[in-house]
């Protein structure tokens, strides 16, 4: 029907409203609505400091499906730390919990960077192309050395 909303989960938690026919806007407003999003986003940290569970806890308070999973991760982690929405916000979290474990691990560290630079090799095998990959493999490798 047109002029109705689908509700979508982004990074933050957070429900975004998108028209479910984008034929009834102009390429003007689809453009300053990216702009918006854009800006939003940007002016968040890419990774933000700790914060306890608890925030979470309030911000989803009305989710009682949601709750039990924060509930969950308190008997694990006692903070978590919000991340850009930019679309990249897994990507960015998974990377910066590999660094973060093992700076408080430097026993794990040697290990890892083996593996790491292995993953080259790895991928090339699994069929991907080397010119898509091996930039940010670099840059990873290089990351960590």
């Amino acid at each position: 029907a047109t002029g109705a909303a689908d509700k979508r989960q982004r990074c933050d938690g957070d429900e975004a409203t998108a028209p479910a026919d984008v034929s009834e806007f102009a390429d003007a407003d689809i453009q300053r609505h990216e702009r918006e999003i854009k800006e939003e986003a940007e002016a968040l940290p890419l990774v933000g400091p700790k914060a306890p569970l608890d925030e979470l806890k309030a911000q989803y308070a009305s989710n009682s499906g949601f709750l039990p999973k924060i509930e969950s991760l308190g008997r694990r982690y006692s903070a978590f730390r919000r991340t850009r929405p930019d679309g990249n916000c897994f990507y960015r979290a998974y990377i910066y919990g590999i660094f973060e474990r093992l700076v408080s691990r430097p026993d794990l560290f040697s290990t890892f960077l083996t593996r790491a630079k292995g993953t080259l090799d790895y991928c090339l095998g699994a069929g991907y192309d080397r010119i898509a990959i091996e930039d940010p493999w670099e840059v990873f490798v290089s990351s960590l050395e």
